[in-house]
């Protein structure tokens, strides 16, 4: 899949780390509402950490967090309703290619590893829209490894990263992982992909990361600063324009694929 494409092949994400009773979401009901909607503080019915948030479409959303917390909404974040745990772990991301095919990131907590030879993350999958979740284990994975996030395409594409640089990659929709060589070993916070090639993964480190080989090899971006920033994600509506945002609220920004970025101001 080479043609320029003006989409990201992807549904949008967004994902946060929310520490509070209540999920933070754009309430919208229409199109024309959404453009002007405010933002409102929704109940989300649980006092766990939830680390990432994801909408298959306006309506129908997922929100994951600890101890294996899995929320779904199907009235725009109006109501949240818990669904029963997949796995008592740790959830660290959530990824749906359609509404029914979903992907879960997991973390065992160190303390509940019952030998040393378990590897403290892997990932789930369900092709029932979240009615029944599979384990996936990643082979070859480090046992101490901790993966972050993960992204897929609607062609069985995949990429699974975190800790280390770690980067897996798929392509028959999980069934197989390979392991990428990394330009990088500081921890991949966030990331996107346009499409089955092109791709952009950041993290600590001032660590900005992309490939437009489906992750065969990465260049590494350098940004003309000193400080070192924490990068925490990454978005792009095209495969030129995008966005990189983290620690102190940095916000870099790029208009031709990455190749160069350029510092932006708020407030």
């Amino acid at each position: 899949m080479r043609t320029c494409r003006t989409q990201p092949l992807f549904h949008p994400r967004t994902t946060h780390k929310l520490g509070c009773l209540c999920l933070l979401v754009l309430a919208f009901s229409t199109i024309a509402s959404a453009q002007t909607a405010p933002w409102a503080r929704q109940r989300s019915g649980t006092i766990a950490w939830l680390h990432s948030l994801f909408f298959v479409d306006q309506n129908r959303g997922w929100a994951i967090g600890s101890k294996g917390t899995l929320l779904v909404t199907n009235d725009s974040g109006n109501t949240w309703l818990s669904k029963s745990l997949p796995t008592p772990d740790v959830l660290r991301d959530i990824f749906f290619v359609d509404e029914n095919n979903g992907w879960l990131v997991c973390e065992v907590n160190v303390y509940d590893l019952k030998t040393k030879d378990q590897p403290r993350a892997y990932l789930m999958h369900t092709d029932d829209g979240g009615e029944h979740w599979k384990r996936v284990d990643i082979k070859g994975v480090d046992v101490d490894a901790r993966l972050v996030r993960a992204v897929f395409s609607r062609g069985g594409r995949g990429w699974a990263f975190g800790e280390a640089g770690t980067i897996f990659t798929t392509r028959d929709a999980g069934v197989n992982w390979t392991r990428l060589q990394s330009p990088t070993r500081h921890l991949l916070l966030g990331g996107i992909f346009i499409d089955e090639d092109r791709g952009w993964l950041v993290g600590a480190g001032t660590t900005i990361i992309q490939t437009s080989d489906g992750g065969d090899t990465w260049y590494q971006s350098r940004l003309a600063q000193t400080d070192e920033i924490r990068f925490a994600a990454a978005s792009f509506v095209d495969n030129r324009l995008g966005w990189a945002v983290g620690s102190a609220g940095t916000i870099y920004r790029t208009v031709n694929g990455g190749r160069t970025w350029q510092l932006q101001r708020c407030c």
